[in-house]
Parts: structure tokens; sequence; C-alpha cells
């Protein structure tokens, strides 16, 4: 996607949502603070996108699909050593303590439950790309 318009470059995200509006509505949300964003709908795309080695400077991950969750996709960030450095944010449509602690537990650096906060977003996701992951959570 991408606005060139948005001001200073402030890095590139990769969205990761199963539906086309939320995943716009993240988009245009971190565009308007300086980001590019690139917008996959699927663990499939997001596992292609992710080993093109293309630079990225943070993930967000939304998605339920039943084949495919987002806890799975966050475990194969963490488990790959090119990716550990990468900044996830995990979205989810509840504030499931179980799922936070399972989020938390495989690597993610922040988690939001819905509805959630867009400024709040994009201020979480400003400070991990700029400071990066915290070495504790690195493995």
């Amino acid at each position: 996607m991408g606005d060139a318009d948005a001001g200073p470059f402030a890095g590139r995200v990769l969205v990761l949502d199963d539906d086309d509006q939320v995943r716009e509505m993240l988009c245009v949300a971190l565009e308007v603070v300086g980001f590019e964003t690139v917008e996959v709908d699927s663990a499939y795309d997001a596992y292609r996108r992710l080993l093109s080695g293309a630079p990225l400077d943070a993930l967000v991950i939304d998605l339920t699909e039943a084949e495919y969750h987002g806890l799975d996709v966050l475990h194969y960030v963490r488990a790959h050593a090119d990716l550990q450095h990468l900044p996830v944010v995990f979205l989810a449509t509840q504030s499931d303590t179980d799922l936070k602690w399972r989020a938390h537990v495989n690597g993610a650096d922040a988690f939001f439950a819905k509805p959630l906060s867009m400024r709040d977003l994009q201020s979480t996701i400003g400070a991990l790309v700029s400071v990066g992951r915290p070495t504790a959570l690195r493995r």
C-alpha cells in the first residue's frame, strides 16, 4: 500500500489480517504516521513475505483463520534467527487472558484487544521500531 504524503518514513510494517476492512483501517492508521505498510490476508502470504528477505521493521498479526492461527505465525517468526529481531504486535477480537498470555509466552512484544485505540497502536509500533525489541525478549 504505502502513502508518500504521510511524512517522514518511520519504517515498513507487515500487516496480517484476514478481514479486508480491518486490515485497510490498520494500514491507514500506520501510514498517517509515516509507516509504509505491506498487506497480507493469510498466513501463507505472510510466510512468503517473511521468507522473501525484503526488509521489515515490525509485524502486526490479527488472524483468526481456522487453518492457521496468528499464534502459529508468531511462533514461526520467533523460531527463525533472521526474524527474531522483528517486533510483533498481536491483535485479538477480545481480551482473552489465556490468548494474551500465550501471545506473550510465544514472543509477542505487545497485545491489543479490540476495539483498540489507533493512537496506542501507532505509538507502540513507533516505539518498538525506533528502540527495537528488548534484549531480554530475544531468543
